[in-house]
């Protein structure tokens, strides 16, 4: 008999498989390797950069993150760890796509009442992006809602501009850009109703 420990690992891949398989059905280009960005290829960085700076006037932006909360049942141990802010339990699972909708990162090893810039802060994407910025990489970065904090490679809105002015302009081109990632979680969230995610496991062993 496999051990416990194993069973309870298999079924959180199975649970970020059926969240990366449910997001392909709708056409989307996926990465599979978790927690990675692919910078790998230059082509596609530049590429990126020039499609958000021709079309949204925004220049440097390699993609777009933001989180989704993946549901599931109500834990046997730690209940308030997963219970968030919109009254059900979860696993909050932050997304980084590219301008194709190809999501290029996911980081789904927290518990839903973790804040989306929490689950960022913690992330190795983040670590890439300032190992990145440290080695002289000043012109990459990704568009992140209010809900993150402004950094050297994440740009965020202003908050509550007046308007007419041009940090409200630049809002209005921010969102349009960032529309992008909201597409993908749309996807993301039909998903998650399709496939009820039912976990009795200890929270602890799930999160390793």
């Amino acid at each position: 008999m496999r051990p416990y420990s194993q069973i309870e690992k298999e079924y959180k891949r199975h649970i970020l498989r059926n969240f990366i398989r449910g997001l392909h059905h709708f056409g989307k280009s996926i990465m599979s390797k978790m927690d990675k960005i692919n910078t790998s290829s230059s082509e596609n960085v530049r590429n990126s950069k020039s499609h958000f700076c021709d079309n949204f006037g925004i220049p440097g932006v390699i993609g777009c993150i933001d989180g989704t909360h993946v549901k599931f049942m109500k834990p046997c141990q730690n209940e308030h760890l997963y219970f968030n802010r919109k009254g059900c339990f979860s696993i909050n699972a932050m997304i980084i796509c590219d301008y194709k909708m190809a999501i290029r990162a996911v980081d789904a090893c927290h518990p839903g009442s973790c804040h989306d810039s929490f689950v960022f802060n913690l992330s190795s994407a983040k670590q890439l992006l300032l190992s990145k910025y440290e080695s002289g990489d000043r012109n990459s970065c990704l568009l992140g809602d209010s809900g993150y904090g402004l950094d050297t490679f994440l740009l965020v809105p202003y908050r509550d501009p007046r308007a007419g002015t041009p940090q409200h302009k630049f809002n209005m081109q921010h969102s349009k850009a960032r529309n992008i990632v909201e597409r993908v979680l749309q996807c993301s969230k039909a998903v998650s109703n399709d496939c009820k995610l039912f976990c009795h496991m200890r929270p602890r062993k799930l999160l390793k």
